[in-house]
């Protein structure tokens, strides 16, 4: 499948339009001072959701190819740190022992 096919551009739309919308429900919501966690956390996801939409051609073709799964599970991420930035910590300790474990096992199993 290539860039310039349906689905990608279809892919690309939907994602445009949803981050546009958190964008402007979250702006929305912050002038009206009603639940203002909530609705910072969606201007801040349609924030990064609108940099993503920036990003998608070169996301999605050539060598760093973004499978389905990985880019919702990354939305899911960034929108549960936006919702709960306590998590951040966490999150940074636990990718520091994924990026860890992803070069030492390689090199436990090496064949010399």
């Amino acid at each position: 499948m290539t860039a310039k096919s349906p689905t990608r551009n279809m892919q690309r739309l939907l994602l445009g339009i949803c981050a546009c919308a958190m964008i402007v429900v979250g702006t929305i919501g912050w002038y009206a001072d009603s639940w203002p966690v909530f609705f910072n956390s969606m201007l801040r996801a349609g924030i990064l959701l609108f940099g993503v939409w920036l990003a998608y051609p070169q996301m999605t073709r050539g060598r760093w190819r973004v499978t389905v799964g990985v880019g919702i599970a990354a939305i899911v991420v960034v929108a549960l740190l936006a919702a709960r930035p306590r998590l951040i910590p966490v999150v940074v300790v636990f990718l520091i022992v994924l990026a860890a474990l992803q070069t030492i096992i390689p090199r436990l199993f090496r064949r010399r």
